[in-house]
């Protein structure tokens, strides 16, 4: 028959304790680094992303009145958007006021 390998707890509990806590930290901060990037780099936007468009509609122009907004001066301001990456040209009239729209439920408060 085999023999049977009988491990002592008092090293190989801590041991295991140790080596987890050193997976869990290099996964933690592979995961932080990760998240940061993600964070910081600029949003992919294209035009039926209507609620991505409006955050960052929101972030880049905060003082802006929804009011005073025609519908060219959007689609230019959307294709200007850092990440925008849509063909500017498939911009639809539809896609110009589901922005708006979001845009203003966002502004307006409750």
């Amino acid at each position: 028959m085999g023999e049977q390998i009988c491990y002592n707890s008092t090293v190989f509990t801590p041991l295991i304790i140790l080596w987890f806590i050193i997976v869990y930290t290099e996964v933690h901060s592979v995961c932080q680094g990760v998240a940061k990037d993600y964070m910081d780099s600029p949003r992919e936007l294209y035009w039926d992303s209507t609620y991505a468009i409006v955050v960052s509609l929101m972030e880049n122009y905060p003082t802006l009145t929804l009011e005073t907004i025609g519908q060219n001066q959007l689609a230019s301001m959307v294709v200007a958007l850092p990440g925008f990456q849509d063909d500017p040209d498939l911009v639809t009239e539809q896609f110009l006021l589901d922005i708006l729209t979001v845009w203003y439920e966002e502004a307006t408060p409750l």
